[in-house]
Order: C-alpha cells, then sequence, then structure tokens
C-alpha cells in the first residue's frame, strides 16, 4: 500500500503535467524542423533545433531519474506503479521521436534545394504533424487512459498517415529520377527522410500503447487492432 495515498495523487498529478509538457517540447522540435524545409539556409533556426534536441535529452534524464526515485519513496501499488512505468518507457519514445525530427534536420541542412524540390509537391510532413496532434487530442482527452475505443481511433490516424507515406515514397521515387543525375545521393536521402517520419509516427503510437497496457493490462494490443 502507498506510503501516503493524498501524496502520491499529487506527485502522480504533476508527473502528468511534465509528460504533457515534455510532448509539447518534442512537437515544437519537430515543427520547428518543418519551417527549416522551408529556410533551409536559415542557421539560426537549425540552432535552435539543436538547443531544443539538447533539452529534450537533459529533461528525459531527470523525468526519468524523478520517476524512479518516486517509486521507490512511495511504494505505489499496481495501477500507479504501471502508470509511472508508462511514462518512464514513453519518455523515451518521445526522446527518439525527437532524435528523428533531429536527424531529418541534419538531412535538410545537407540537402536542403534537391529535397524541397523533390517534396514540393506533397505534404508529408505537414500531414504527420496533423496526425500526430490528432492522436495526442485523443490522448489528452482521455487523460491518459487509453481504452480499445480509443486505441483503435488512434490506430486509424496513424494508417491513414502510413497510406500517405507510401504515396510519397511512389511519387518521390519518380521525381528523384529526373533529377538525381546532379546528386547521386540524393535517393537514398529522400528514402531515409521518409523513413525516418515513420519512425517518428511509431514513437507516438508507441505512447498510446504504453498507457493502454497501463490502465488496461489484460487488453492485448495486437488483438484489438486486428478485429473488424
Amino acid at each position: 500500500m502507498a506510503i501516503n495515498a493524498f501524496l502520491l495523487e499529487g506527485v502522480i498529478s504533476d508527473c502528468f503535467i511534465s509528460f504533457k509538457a515534455y510532448f509539447d517540447l518534442t512537437y515544437s522540435l519537430h515543427k520547428k524542423v518543418y519551417d527549416f524545409y522551408f529556410q533551409y539556409q536559415n542557421k539560426d533556426l537549425l540552432q535552435e533545433i539543436r538547443e531544443i534536441e539538447f533539452d529534450v535529452n537533459s529533461i528525459q534524464k531527470r523525468m526519468a531519474e524523478e520517476i524512479v526515485w518516486n517509486i521507490s519513496q512511495h511504494t505505489p501499488q499496481a495501477t500507479d506503479l504501471r502508470f509511472f512505468l508508462a511514462v518512464l518507457l514513453s519518455l523515451k519514445d518521445l526522446e527518439r521521436f525527437a532524435d528523428y525530427g533531429f536527424s531529418i534536420a541534419q538531412i535538410i541542412n545537407k540537402q536542403g534545394k534537391e529535397l524541397s524540390t523533390v517534396f514540393k509537391s506533397f505534404d508529408i510532413f505537414s500531414e504527420m504533424l496533423k496526425c500526430i496532434k490528432e492522436i495526442w487530442k485523443e490522448f489528452i482527452k482521455c487523460k491518459g487512459r487509453i481504452n480499445a475505443i480509443d486505441l483503435k481511433q488512434c490506430s486509424g490516424i496513424r494508417n491513414k498517415f502510413i497510406e500517405m507515406q507510401k504515396h510519397a515514397f511512389a511519387k518521390t521515387s519518380e521525381l528523384v529520377l529526373v533529377i538525381s543525375e546532379m546528386n547521386k545521393d540524393l535517393p537514398s536521402f529522400v528514402h531515409l527522410v521518409l523513413v525516418k517520419l515513420g519512425r517518428a509516427m511509431d514513437h507516438i503510437f508507441n505512447v498510446i500503447e504504453n498507457f493502454c497496457q497501463a490502465y488496461f493490462p489484460d487488453m492485448e494490443n495486437e488483438d484489438i487492432l486486428n478485429e473488424s
């Protein structure tokens, strides 16, 4: 039993508030990466992205240490313990989400003009941000208590993005063939950007699954998603 249930409730509330703020920070990094795609010569913007990435890494470590400390101090019962573990796992997912954004920014820094030529007819960058915002809206609406209906809703949003990603793979491949004579490395960079956008989305969906398992541990996520 928790040493002080009232105190633990406050700790959990503060932890969830901090977690939401951490998501906002990682999402802000991706928004700046999106801006950098259009302003690839703006080195000040690239520096801002670097600084956010540094903050993301340091905050993730600090929050993880605080969670471990709170678990040791408050001896939470099963449900509360699973909440802390979900946050702990999800912090790492959000940190990786930000890492992929920073990695894309580095590619844009090297290949900005050529990437703009390839992607100018596609909204894959902005669509990823929109889909992630939709998923996060569902997460906030249920205060992290993801049930089967919420999980399916978020999965549908993710699948919508995956279809956009497949379309972008096909269409950009056609464009790359036309302009890659000037830059032999361009095809691999374009492919890498699209893959990293997909991986970023995967880590956001991991957060949803982490919290679903925390609050509904008897549900099998894979079975739910495979239901017709």
